[in-house]
């Protein structure tokens, strides 16, 4: 009907009925699907009102079609008003007719949680959201009033996560690296890298397995690693490649390089750094990952305190690693990791420069 509107000429008045709005994996956003005639952009009005109050970002097509928006940022168990507004590129306007849209209630194991927000007297708070990443509860986004606006939950820690230019959020799901202390994780235990969008759909991801199985058929020297675990962080490059920050383990002895003195054998626990292309596969153009054992330095003294420090691949200072023993207990004397501080300068091939620096 909107397209032979649009062919007959009689495009430019308002409420044109554009299409339709859908529930999401995500109980709390809806999915507002525009059918274009031709180029354009379009952005969702919407509120508890028909007055609306609030908009989505803009999403544009150069040829038409469908437009999928995410609409997000609303209250559980809460009837939404809203609308789309499309501006064609010859111009022209229109408005959809409105739409209503009623939330879900909260995810089982998100509806005990309470938070309380407070204001200091005679301050203003600057405008935003907040994103909790919980160990027991997943991701939560809460606006400054403490009200709880969007969940995911993964069914393992999500140790690190960051939205994406797109709006998708890109996390870090895996253990605890102190449970490989106690040795390899569980078969089945969930280990990946993944990308989220608001409806709660992954949009790609890749698991450790399906990684290490990637490494043992890559061929390379610098592939002959086996990861445990993803931890910490990851960084998305302007070229769509991903940093990967990973832990693997690593056997000492006095027969190994580098070679073990004055202590029994005993395995420590290091990070790797792995570039994935966009299609997720091992970078193979320059040195794609880096072992930090080359400067694993033995320190004798007894009681010393474990040696560690998070690691990130935004910006490499000390990793912490730990050595390991039955019971998953510290060992004494230490071994101190010293790794290179890392600098990315060339993010088209991902080369690392990298440069001593000691504890």
């Amino acid at each position: 009907m909107l397209l032979c509107a649009l062919l007959s000429g009689c495009w430019g008045g308002n409420d044109q009925s554009l299409e339709q709005v859908t529930q999401t994996d995500n109980p709390q956003v809806a999915l507002y699907t525009v059918n274009m005639p031709s180029a354009g952009s379009v952005t969702i009005d919407y509120g508890k009102t028909t007055n609306y109050g609030m908009k989505t970002w803009t999403q544009s097509t150069s040829t038409g079609g469908p437009v999928n928006i995410f609409v997000a940022g609303m209250l559980a168990n809460t009837t939404y008003h809203m609308r789309a507004s499309v501006e064609f590129d010859n111009g022209n306007t229109v408005n959809d007719v409105d739409q209503s849209f009623t939330t879900g209630p909260l995810p089982s194991y998100a509806q005990p949680l309470v938070f309380q927000a407070t204001t200091a007297a005679g301050m203003t708070p600057q405008p935003g959201l907040k994103l909790l990443d919980s160990t027991a509860y997943g991701l939560i986004i809460t606006d400054l009033s403490g009200n709880i606006l969007w969940t995911y939950h993964a069914p393992n820690v999500i140790q690190g996560v960051k939205m994406l230019p797109n709006g998708d959020f890109l996390m870090v799901i895996g253990a605890n690296s102190s449970d490989l202390l106690s040795g390899p994780l569980p078969p089945g235990t969930d280990v990946e890298i993944r990308e989220v969008n608001l409806g709660g759909y992954t949009v790609r991801s890749i698991s450790l397995a399906t990684l290490n199985a990637e490494l043992a058929n890559a061929g390379c020297a610098e592939c002959n690693v086996t990861l445990t675990d993803f931890h910490h962080d990851v960084t998305a490059l302007p070229n769509g490649h991903w940093m990967v920050l990973a832990n693997t383990t690593q056997a000492l002895s006095s027969t190994r390089t580098p070679a073990l003195i004055n202590a029994p054998p005993t395995t420590v626990l290091g990070d790797v750094i792995v570039d994935l292309d966009q299609y997720l596969q091992p970078h193979h153009r320059g040195a794609f990952q880096r072992r930090f054992f080359r400067r694993l330095v033995y320190s004798q003294g007894p009681g010393l305190p474990e040696r560690g420090q998070s690691a990130s691949t935004a910006g490499l200072g000390l990793a912490g690693h730990r050595a390991a023993r039955p019971g998953g207990q510290h060992q004494f004397p230490v071994f101190r990791l010293c790794l290179p501080a890392v600098r990315l300068f060339d993010f088209q091939i991902g080369l690392f420069a990298t440069s001593p620096r000691h504890p």
